[in-house]
């Protein structure tokens, strides 16, 4: 199967912008694994999920949108960032407004958040 997969804003020596696309999962790999991350508005934690070891969360900010890699923001503040797993395993954004799955056009395996 395909895991999200944080693609670091790194090419070279070049900075670029972070971003999240769909790969092969790899039980190795410290940029497919994910752990709860800012503060729940409603107290305690955590309204995100973030990468593993990186100050990236996964954010999205309209349907349809791309799935984006931003620098967390742990008062928890911004709804971009309020992703969570539901009770069957998929990620959803901002209490189920979309759920996160690939794209249509499958070649490139970017992710997009759907309507539920």
């Amino acid at each position: 199967g395909f895991c999200l997969n944080l693609v670091p804003g790194w090419h070279g020596s070049q900075k670029t912008e972070a971003r999240f696309v769909l790969a092969p999962c790899s039980a190795r790999s410290e940029l497919q694994k994910l752990h709860g991350s800012n503060m729940n508005p409603q107290g305690g934690c955590c309204s995100g999920l973030q990468v593993w070891n990186w100050d990236h969360c996964i954010a999205v900010y309209e349907r349809r949108g791309s799935v984006n890699a931003d620098s967390c923001e742990g008062a928890g503040d911004v709804i971009a960032q309020r992703i969570r797993l539901d009770e069957g395993g998929a990620l959803v954004w901002e209490d189920r407004a979309a759920c996160i799955a690939p794209k249509e056009v499958a070649p490139s395996h970017d992710a997009q958040a759907a309507p539920p």
